[in-house]
């Protein structure tokens, strides 16, 4: 019955999801309120660039002035919107809505194809109800295209390994592209991506090297075309912004490395800039690379000058990202919400993570990288609970894939009902 109404479960797990986005974007934030500062800047910021794009600007803050501070991922998400609706806040507020609904039913046609019918079933209805996602849809920020690219472009690759076709591992990659113009550190997924198709021995060497070669073309062919962009309009050919001096100053200072409530976090440049003199602030430098280079020097100086600290602010990083930091003390409620989805959702990912290893390894090295991407970003940067939220697609992907794997015992083999129809999708995951 379920395969026959598959399209029907889409549809109304895209509106239930919807509707429920809207709801709360209503009552919290009201639809046709904009943006507040307070509430995020990098969202103003983010609202901006897409109206400057849309009115014809160029990418720019400053109307007069361009940028590279900001990746473009998020502004292109938004630009439809803006294009359409012009400076209309419910229209952008709608259109981000949408988005976060649509990653529904994609996740439960992904669960699907991956693994079965219930596994998709009840990711989606993880990713509908969860605090993790339908909180973004509020705010215009990066977490919202980062879930939908990183899971696309996982899935993309597992559907590359299944099929040996060098067009769906170049689609792949175009998915990769497109989270590496949203978060930069997504460029380590991307390759390691790359390399785990080399690997599989589930396909034949000749098609290994062609899906690798493939998803790094479609790699190329989304983040080049910016590198040239800002080599000639900004003066450094940076892959996507030039803020990871800015980062890693950030996440390299006293504030950072002695403040209990703050060690292994970020601070910005800005406040950080207040407490320096004229000639050591970021922001006294005459333009944006210029501010990026010196701000890695400060960040290199501290973490050099204070490297015994190193081990305890790694151990916080690494905390950030799995555990729960308070680290919005303007929002208590919003803070809780995310923190109590985020400790239900752990046991199941935890346990869906180690039994896809064990049953497919292969699986799991393809929807492993973007957490890996995490990870690693938390050891060289700093940690942060919306890095765990920005991947809550493929979260609620692997943690449904433990919850059904933990009901066997009770509803039958990989949770299928006892005496019901057993037949697995045509996705079964790699065996």
């Amino acid at each position: 019955m379920v395969r026959r109404g598959w399209p029907w479960w889409l549809l109304g797990a895209f509106l239930l999801a919807f509707a429920l986005r809207v709801g709360l974007t209503a009552a919290s934030q009201g639809l046709s309120t904009p943006q507040r500062a307070d509430a995020n800047p990098d969202a103003v910021e983010y609202v901006a660039i897409a109206r400057n794009l849309a009115e014809g600007r160029g990418y720019r803050l400053d109307p007069a002035k361009p940028t590279a501070a900001r990746p473009p991922g998020t502004p292109a998400l938004l630009l439809p919107a803006c294009w359409l609706f012009g400076d209309s806040v419910v229209a952008l507020r709608l259109w981000n809505c949408a988005i976060s609904a649509a990653v529904v039913p994609l996740v439960m046609q992904i669960g699907r194809r991956i693994f079965d019918h219930r596994v998709g079933i009840l990711a989606g209805l993880l990713l509908a109800i969860t605090p993790a996602h339908w909180y973004y849809a509020f705010h215009f920020l990066s977490e919202l295209p980062t879930g939908l690219t990183t899971l696309l472009g996982a899935w993309l690759a597992w559907e590359a390994a299944k099929s040996g076709s060098w067009k769906v591992a170049f689609s792949s990659g175009v998915a990769w592209g497109c989270a590496i113009l949203v978060r930069p550190n997504m460029l380590l997924a991307a390759a390691a991506t790359a390399l785990a198709l080399l690997v599989l021995r589930s396909l034949p060497a000749g098609h290994r090297w062609r899906c690798a070669l493939q998803l790094s073309a479609g790699v190329a062919l989304v983040v080049l075309p910016w590198v040239v962009r800002n080599r000639l309009v900004i003066g450094q050919p940076t892959i996507c912004t030039v803020v990871a001096g800015a980062t890693f100053y950030g996440a390299n200072n006293a504030i950072a490395y002695d403040d209990p409530q703050w060690v292994g976090y970020w601070w910005s440049v800005q406040s950080l800039d207040a407490a320096e003199p004229p000639v050591r602030r970021v922001t006294a430098q005459p333009d944006e690379p210029s501010q990026d280079r010196f701000a890695q020097q400060l960040g290199l100086e501290y973490a050099k000058a204070h490297a015994n600290r190193l081990p305890t602010v790694l151990m916080h990083r690494l905390l950030r990202v799995l555990w729960a930091y308070p680290e919005y003390p303007q929002n208590k409620l919003g803070e809780r919400l995310l923190s109590w989805s985020w400790f239900l959702l752990l046991p199941f990912f935890a346990y869906g993570f180690v039994r896809l290893w064990l049953r497919s390894p292969e699986t799991g090295l393809l929807l492993s990288p973007a957490l890996a991407a995490v990870v690693a970003t938390a050891v060289l940067f700093y940690g942060c609970s919306r890095f765990r939220d920005a991947l809550i697609p493929l979260l609620s992907l692997i943690g449904a894939f433990g919850a059904v794997e933990l009901s066997s015992p009770v509803f039958g083999r990989r949770g299928q009902p006892s005496g019901a129809d057993s037949t697995p999708a045509e996705g079964r995951a790699l065996e």
